[in-house]
């Protein structure tokens, strides 16, 4: 899903966050055929997760995608 690297997705999070346990695990995952490098989206999500709330924040790579795993607060 594009709307987490191409905006801040505050509220979208917000969302996430709310139903989300406290510890409960994010993914935020795309397959490896992305339209864009993967550096440059995960750091954007990353980012955005961390500015949300979210901790433990990681990015994953492997041959068959990329993506951020994190943990609601």
């Amino acid at each position: 899903m594009n709307l987490f690297w191409v905006s801040h997705a505050e509220a979208e999070l917000a969302v996430l966050r709310q139903g989300l346990r406290s510890g409960a695990p994010l993914f935020i995952l795309y397959g490896a055929e992305g339209p864009t490098g993967g550096d440059r989206v995960t750091a954007l999500v990353a980012e955005a997760v961390k500015t949300a709330g979210f901790h433990t924040v990681t990015i994953v790579t492997a041959d068959h995608g990329l993506g951020v795993i994190s943990h609601a607060p």
